[in-house]
């Protein structure tokens, strides 16, 4: 299902592609899963937008079409619904997040520089 994220998949498909009736396949899946089929499209759907927001800078309607979801507006009350924060907050949040751990990083880099000058004189 993973590779085939961005096709509209229905539960009639995915049932017809391993030769059950559609009840017996979603009573399997949730079986099985832990999960309905369409919660679990959706949860991958958001998964890969989180991951396409925090990597590229790619509009939001073109992450929300690499996704599959019909529309931005859609992925934006799909992610407000499962993560209580809109796509464009999400990606805000996650860079502020990362530039920190940066910084961070750099001070401590420099420190670590500073304590080795320091051992050498």
């Amino acid at each position: 299902m993973t590779e085939h994220i961005t096709d509209a998949l229905s539960i009639e498909q995915l049932a017809s592609a391993v030769s059950v009736s559609r009840r017996t396949f979603s009573r399997l899946f949730a079986k099985y899963a832990k999960v309905t089929p369409s919660a679990f499209v959706e949860q991958v759907r958001v998964d890969t937008a989180r991951k396409l927001l925090e990597e590229t800078d790619a509009p939001l309607k073109t992450v929300a079409f690499n996704c599959g979801f019909h529309s931005a507006t859609h992925m934006r009350a799909t992610f407000f619904r499962r993560l209580n924060v809109t796509p464009r907050q999400y990606r805000q949040r996650f860079r502020g997040t990362v530039a920190r751990q940066q910084r961070v990083a750099s001070d401590v880099k420099e420190q670590v520089e500073t304590v080795e000058l320091e051992l050498v004189d």
